[in-house]
């Protein structure tokens, strides 16, 4: 009896400048999450756009990583795809949403 790969399909795409995007799949196909990397000489930490989804494709969360701390305004959605709430970030910290509306 064949017992299914349960593993997520994980791709890294890097590019020119070192950086690197990892891309993290359900095994029904659709993307479970999308993560920026710095390059391994600048730390490697996540530096960048990140998006975290359902399996059913709605948007989870999305937000910007700063070396390898939460920064500026993150989005989180239920899974039915209704807004949850948004959080504002600086150096992996919650703070008051007046830093993310500079």
């Amino acid at each position: 009896k064949k017992v299914a790969d349960s593993r997520p399909k994980v791709t890294e795409t890097f590019f020119p400048n070192g950086t690197k995007v990892t891309e993290t799949f359900f095994p029904n196909g659709n993307l479970r999450d999308k993560i920026s990397y710095k390059s391994k000489i600048d730390g490697g930490k996540k530096d960048g756009l990140s998006e975290s989804y359902y399996d059913n494709g709605q948007l989870e969360y999305k937000g910007n990583f700063k070396d390898g701390e939460e920064e500026g305004l993150w989005e989180f959605d239920f899974e039915d795809g209704e807004w949850s709430f948004t959080d504002c970030y600086n150096n992996g910290e919650v703070v008051d949403m007046s830093y993310c509306e500079k």
